[in-house]
């Protein structure tokens, strides 16, 4: 399956989420498509927003939409 090449990558920065006996370091990155890149589901911030619940370790990303 080939992708669409990017238009911009960009990172979005990182997060920290502690569960009882782990911790995870996560880096977010924003990458612009020319298009929709198949064998994903595509959605506007509004619709993610409002119909996807994300878990807790995303909550800093949520916050980007």
């Amino acid at each position: 399956m080939l992708f669409p090449v990017a238009l911009s990558i960009a990172p979005c920065g990182s997060a920290k989420h502690i569960f009882t006996h782990v911790e995870w370091h996560m880096a977010g990155w924003r990458v612009e498509l020319p298009e929709e890149a198949p064998g994903y589901i595509w959605e506007t911030a509004e619709t993610i927003r409002k119909d996807y619940s994300l878990p807790t370790a995303l909550k800093f990303y949520r916050s980007l939409l």
